[in-house]
């Protein structure tokens, strides 16, 4: 236990010390403020903004007021979900201060964090269980059965949504995600249709049980 409480607090220092160089999470195709504060420049350059290994911006005049250097990053340099990185030159006649730093683009502006993985983790974990109970009950419980079964293909498809929006930050995971997603619609359209048969054989079942039932007993 100690050994696990010892390796989350690792986890959470180095993703605090990874996160401290980034200006954080921006919104897909918006325009992006890149920004540097100098007390004593002059001038302050970009000198280049990367999405990876494309360069998407070089050698542009920062803006600023006073002390506060910023560069309008427009929408159109901002189309591809992942992560940014923009370089500076700040100074003056004597010195200068370069450095790069890190922004992450997704499609909502926002980034995964560990109460989006646990709802996924949850609507997991109660797929499972309600599968598990649908086929705990026999054929004459099938109005039960077919309740927990749904209810599993439900959780499940919702899982999949939830972690389709979570995998938006990235391309490739949504499309992974947007794959599962119309595979699990396909699953529920097909156990809807199975339903209704189930039911309906059923059904006819018992009517017939219950005619068989009143015709002895007349």
């Amino acid at each position: 236990m100690k050994r696990v409480m010892m390796f989350l607090l690792v986890g959470m220092f180095l993703v605090n010390l990874t996160s401290a160089v980034s200006i954080g999470e921006f919104k897909q195709n918006t325009d992006i403020e890149l920004y540097q504060t100098c007390n004593n420049c002059t001038y302050g350059n970009i000198t280049s903004v990367k999405q990876q290994s494309n360069v998407l911006v070089t050698n542009q005049v920062m803006s600023n007021v006073g002390t506060y250097y910023s560069y309008n990053l427009s929408s159109g340099n901002t189309s591809t979900i992942g992560d940014y990185t923009y370089c500076y030159d700040l100074g003056n006649s004597a010195e200068s201060r370069t450095g790069c730093i890190d922004f992450i683009v997704t499609s909502t502006g926002e980034q995964v964090s560990l109460s989006n993985s646990i709802i996924v983790i949850v609507f997991l974990i109660l797929s499972v269980i309600f599968l598990v109970l649908g086929f705990n009950f026999n054929k004459e419980h099938w109005l039960l059965k077919t309740f927990f079964n749904f209810c599993s293909v439900g959780m499940g498809i919702l899982a999949i949504n939830s972690a389709k929006i979570i995998a938006s930050e990235s391309t490739n995971l949504g499309r992974m995600g947007t794959v599962g997603l119309t595979l699990m619609v396909v699953v529920l359209s097909l156990f809807f249709i199975y339903m209704f048969i189930y039911s309906f054989i059923e059904v006819i079942k018992t009517l017939k049980e219950k005619r068989g039932v009143r015709w002895n007993y007349d």
